[in-house]
């Protein structure tokens, strides 16, 4: 699982309410009237299929109507997504018989055509799922809320630019003390988006004095992410290499995000550096030592 997906489930077991306020601004038609989370909101999202177990991404119990919210948060093109959600939802509704399941998906990366369809077909079944492009939806109206700017930074900026949209989305989230899962997604939303968005947040974080810490841990969901697509090419010394790559970028965002000049003599020495010594420095840099 990507970090765009572990940051998602993160975010929506440990805080379902900013997922339901993110719901209520990209899809208000599926939560009609002005449902709330019960007691005891999160519901066990371990689903035991004929073939093999599965883990939805987040399951929720809402009022008025006693419904149940699905759930799904996709970082990456997938061909099973379609058929993994279809057996969720089925599932779902086995489990709770008398209760109405609502499906969402919520995609960080343009999905193909057919997966934009809503509806999602096995034999003569069929089952209606809302569909969500998060890089499609107006990053103005996340980022006007403390609940959703976590959100906006994987939204269409709408010609702001990237800068200005991350230097808004981060104040937002600092002036509201937004928690650690939200900007740990809001920097997977980002990287998601295009590495420029990415950059972009680092440089308003550090502008705006969050904590080095926070964005070293931030530019590991960047190498996450790149580590997965190396990871998809199948080759072990590819992957090795992929991590010593993607730890030397995550060196250099962090270094851009801290004000750190990075001259010819430190870029020689960060390509000849193994994966242990680019470890140790961007720990050492994200607490705040010395190159």
């Amino acid at each position: 699982m990507v970090a765009t997906d572990r940051a998602f489930r993160a975010l929506g077991r440990a805080e379902p309410e900013t997922i339901v306020a993110l719901v209520k601004t990209v899809a208000p038609s599926l939560l009609e009237g002005t449902p709330s989370i019960l007691p005891h909101d999160g519901l066990d999202t371990w689903l035991d299929p004929p073939v093999h177990p599965n883990d939805a991404d987040l399951v929720l119990r809402l009022d008025p109507g006693d419904a149940i919210f699905h759930m799904e948060g996709q970082g990456y093109r997938e061909e099973s997504f379609d058929d993994r959600t279809l057996r969720y939802h089925l599932m779902l509704s086995l489990r709770h018989w008398n209760r109405e399941v609502h499906t969402l998906a919520l995609w960080l990366v343009p999905p193909t055509k057919e997966q934009r369809s809503g509806l999602l077909r096995h034999g003569r079944i069929e089952v209606k799922v809302t569909t969500v492009v998060l890089r499609e939806v107006d990053a103005a109206s996340l980022v006007a809320h403390p609940e959703t700017a976590c959100f906006a930074l994987g939204a269409d900026d709408r010609g702001l630019g990237h800068d200005a949209l991350c230097t808004e989305a981060v104040r937002v989230m600092r002036e509201s003390r937004a928690s650690l899962r939200r900007f740990q997604f809001a920097a997977a939303a980002a990287r998601a988006h295009s590495a420029a968005r990415f950059d972009a947040m680092l440089r308003a974080m550090n502008a705006q004095g969050v904590e080095a810490v926070i964005i070293e841990d931030l530019v590991k969901i960047g190498e996450d992410i790149g580590m997965e697509k190396g990871r998809a090419e199948g080759l072990k010394e590819g992957l090795k290499e992929g991590k010593a790559n993607g730890l030397r970028a995550g060196v250099l965002a962090l270094c851009e995000a801290l004000g750190i000049d990075v001259d010819d003599r430190r870029r020689d020495a960060l390509d000849g550096m193994g994966i242990p010594e680019l470890e140790a420095l961007m720990r050492r840099l994200g607490r705040g030592g010395a190159w």
